[in-house]
């Protein structure tokens, strides 16, 4: 089901606010972090949680265990990039695959450019033992003040779970 939602982040991705809109447009959930804190408050239950945490993953609220300083960097059209020892590129059919690997050959990360390597198209994210933690599809790419902002981005898990982000308004 579709619900919408405002959020705003800062520069250095430490700070993260998300509020989730009921159908009437009042806030249903408020999602913060503050790069000490990691915060979430249920409008409708009442509920409030608080964990010390200085880049929390969201995977309790989205299933999906995207950091917020990822969800920062997706949503103002950067790619958040892991610790690597090594890059490799790997070329088919649909472009070119930029492979980020750690110690002992582990992959942290593969980022998929389209055949003209100046778009990224897919983004995926592994966690230390090389099992995939999210992988993120970018769809309708815009200039927004010199940086290519999705205006619509598909987070999904190993699983296929996940949730998609239209974006009306930047």
């Amino acid at each position: 089901h579709a619900v919408r939602v405002a959020w705003l982040g800062s520069r250095t991705g430490k700070k993260l606010r998300i509020e989730v809109l009921d159908v009437s447009g009042r806030p249903a959930a408020s999602i913060a972090s503050d790069g000490k804190w990691f915060y979430f408050l249920s409008h409708a239950e009442q509920r409030f949680y608080k964990k010390r945490a200085t880049d929390p993953s969201l995977k309790r609220i989205v299933l999906i265990p995207v950091k917020s300083s990822d969800i920062i960097a997706l949503l103002g059209g950067r790619i958040p990039i892991r610790e690597h020892n090594s890059v490799s590129v790997i070329r088919d059919s649909s472009g070119h695959t930029l492979i980020l690997k750690a110690g002992f050959g582990t992959i942290r990360q593969k980022i998929y450019f389209d055949q003209s390597k100046t778009t990224i198209y897919k983004l995926e994210m592994f966690d230390m033992f090389g099992s995939l933690s999210y992988q993120a599809e970018f769809g309708k790419v815009k200039p927004v003040k010199g940086y290519p902002i999705p205006f619509h981005l598909k987070l999904s898990n190993d699983e296929e779970k996940g949730f998609q982000l239209r974006i009306d308004r930047y």
